[in-house]
């Protein structure tokens, strides 16, 4: 997907309870937007990868950076005690098959998992796919300005992932 201004996108938050998180990664670092339907709030992080990032990730390819900015995403949202749901939405296929399958055949990616699985025993984890063009959090994984101020983006079912 080519680089997308952060503009308005649809977004369907699955409600009460659940933490919603989309998240992204570029080769400038990873961003995120997590509504937290326990209390309402909405949260937004951007952060550029630091040399030491870059020294063991490579920040260049989606499979090894979009796995980590879940799992950082995930760090910032919820405490490793919080008992909860939690469904992520990214537009990477490998990421969003780490999730749910909870590890994966690639070596990188499956310690990412095993991080996951350690550090959250009792969170319920699910994802889905969205195409980049819906990704929330496209803008803020590229240093952009933040995507939301306290307003949720407008539910449009049909720019949903149709492979999902």
């Amino acid at each position: 997907d080519e680089a997308i201004a952060n503009n308005e996108r649809p977004t369907v938050y699955r409600g009460e309870g659940t933490i919603d998180i989309a998240t992204d990664a570029s080769a400038w670092g990873w961003g995120a937007i997590v509504h937290d339907g326990r209390d309402g709030s909405i949260r937004q992080y951007s952060r550029p990868w630091s040399e030491a990032d870059r020294a063991l990730i490579n920040t260049h390819s989606s499979v090894d950076a979009e796995p980590e900015a879940i799992w950082r995403a995930l760090c910032m949202a919820i405490k490793p005690s919080d008992k909860c749901s939690v469904h992520i939405r990214s537009d990477n296929v490998a990421a969003v098959a780490m999730i749910r399958r909870k590890y994966s055949a690639a070596f990188k990616i499956n310690g990412i998992a095993a991080r996951i699985e350690k550090q959250f025993p009792n969170v319920v984890l699910s994802a889905e796919h969205v195409k980049g063009s819906c990704n929330d959090a496209d803008g803020l994984s590229r240093g952009e300005p933040k995507a939301v101020a306290g307003v949720i983006f407008p539910a449009i079912a049909n720019d949903r992932d149709p492979l999902v």
